[in-house]
């Protein structure tokens, strides 16, 4: 294996709403890994780990999510939201933009919160999910509307769905005591828990 410093150089593909800059590595031909980073974190926070599942035989994508780095918005009327919709219907299309039709989803904090939001809503594009969560983001727009367009998606979000996809997480959050059993519920598929 090779060091690696930097992911770079980086690639470019536009959805419908964002012109999304990425990092790519390995075989379109092989399985792909999506590593959404968290915040305030960017994408050089996985420049151990691309190169690895690479090396394992992964394709391995890693982009910018909304707000970071090179990414932008491309209608200029389109809100600046960070709703949990907003975060999962990015990654489907990310992957719809890359013509992925399925991949496995390995994300930290804001990462970690749009790749349990894609596995929720949009089962069977996941091969499976890895999510770790040092302080969970909760998504607050209450001195704000959300954008209107992801309305249907957050109505659909607030009815808890069933993460079916297999899973593995590390959900650690230093304000609170940990709850053994907390939100199990909600992961259905076959589990790994960390210790």
């Amino acid at each position: 294996m090779s060091e690696h410093h930097t992911l770079a150089p980086l690639r470019r593909v536009s959805t419908d709403v964002l012109d999304v800059a990425y990092y790519g590595t390995g075989s379109a031909e092989n399985d792909t890994v999506l590593l959404p980073h968290g915040s305030p974190y960017g994408i050089q926070s996985y420049v151990a780990v691309a190169p690895l599942l690479a090396d394992s035989g992964f394709q391995v994508v890693v982009p910018h999510l909304r707000g970071h780095g090179p990414t932008r918005f491309l209608p200029g009327s389109t809100p600046r939201s960070g709703q949990r919709a907003a975060l999962g219907a990015d990654v489907v299309a990310f992957m719809d933009a890359l013509g992925v039709e399925r991949a496995y989803l390995a994300g930290h904090d804001r990462g970690g919160r749009a790749a349990k939001i894609a596995a929720a809503l949009w089962p069977e594009r996941v091969l499976g999910l890895v999510s770790v969560m040092i302080h969970p983001y909760r998504h607050r727009l209450g001195l704000a509307p959300g954008a209107e367009a992801y309305t249907g998606l957050e109505a659909r979000l607030a009815k808890q769905p069933a993460i079916t996809v297999p899973f593995a997480a590390a959900v650690r959050d230093v304000r609170e005591p940990r709850r053994e059993n907390a939100g199990r519920e909600r992961f259905t598929g076959r589990r790994k828990e960390a210790p």
